[in-house]
């Protein structure tokens, strides 16, 4: 599926949400209009539109319906999921960074690795047909690659990269391969079922993309300074953040999340505007780490 798919997903329903009922000539005139800005050729029929709908169904679980009587079609506004609206960001974004060139005087971004962005779209591929997919992937620290056969099961990102959450057969042995260390993907006229891997559900007890069943799941009660604590509010460190203490002078917080490396690290790049109250063994661990760190000067 190429690129240009899913900018049209995209700007249909961006197209519904702003004019809230729209006809398939002004929904194929809007689309017209954002690829001539684009510079892209652009044609489209009304079947077409039927299979984008579909599409759009089962990608986004965004259902566009049709009013029979004004002859226009309508999405539900209250239905779009936070998911679906995060996925249409990650994609509108994707697409931003293979056009950047265009937008240079405009737009600044931050350096990532573009090779990502062309397996993003034969993943989506393969997950969403169940696709067996042979990855040719080379870790950093690795002369040469490896290559596996997978059963891919959804994208995650975290701190601005893209992983890759794959298992090796029937759904067992789930680990994460990051895109910018994807050299190919090759996709398997080979179909896997696994209809009970939910990605919110298997990392619900982690933060970042490692997870380990051997890791400590514990309650973390951390301290910022009431400055900080702005950005923890409206940022939350986990979706089991519960604050505990908010006033002029602290914040005071509750997680509850397996201690697994990408935490830790995330607890000592704040260094000395977080204090950790609890867990002590944490406590302990994080200032080992700091004492290192200060060591080295």
């Amino acid at each position: 599926m190429k690129s240009k798919y899913f900018l049209r997903y995209k700007y249909i329903i961006e197209k519904l949400q702003r004019s809230k009922l729209a006809s398939y000539s002004e929904i194929k005139e809007y689309l017209a209009d954002k690829f001539e800005i684009l510079g892209c050729e652009f044609s489209y029929s009304l079947r077409t539109f039927q299979r984008d709908k579909t599409d759009i169904s089962e990608l986004f679980d965004i259902i566009i319906e049709n009013d029979r009587f004004e002859n226009a079609y309508f999405i539900n506004e209250d239905e779009i999921s936070e998911p679906a609206k995060k996925l249409l960001d990650a994609f509108t974004i994707t697409n931003a960074l293979q056009l950047r060139d265009d937008y240079t005087n405009i737009i600044s971004f931050e350096e990532q690795n573009t090779g990502e962005q062309g397996v993003f779209y034969e993943l989506i591929d393969a997950i969403k047909a169940k696709n067996k997919i042979k990855l040719y992937y080379q870790k950093y620290y690795a002369e040469t690659h490896n290559e596996y056969i997978l059963e891919p099961l959804a994208l995650k990102e975290f701190r601005q990269r893209w992983y890759l959450v794959a298992s090796a057969e029937g759904g067992k042995n789930i680990r994460t391969f990051g895109l910018d260390r994807i050299l190919k993907v090759e996709v398997l006229k080979v179909k896997f079922k696994n209809n009970n891997f939910n990605i919110n559900i298997f990392f619900k007890e982690y933060y970042g993309i490692m997870t380990d069943i051997n890791s400590e799941f514990t309650e973390v009660i951390l301290q910022f300074d009431s400055f900080q604590g702005k950005y923890i509010k409206s940022l939350p460190l986990h979706h089991s953040q519960e604050i505990i203490e908010d006033n002029e002078a602290e914040l005071i917080i509750k997680l509850k999340l397996h201690l697994t490396f990408d935490f830790k690290q995330k607890l000592l790049s704040y260094g000395k505007i977080v204090k950790i109250i609890s867990p002590k063994s944490l406590q302990n661990e994080i200032c080992e780490k700091m004492k290192e760190a200060f060591e080295q000067y």
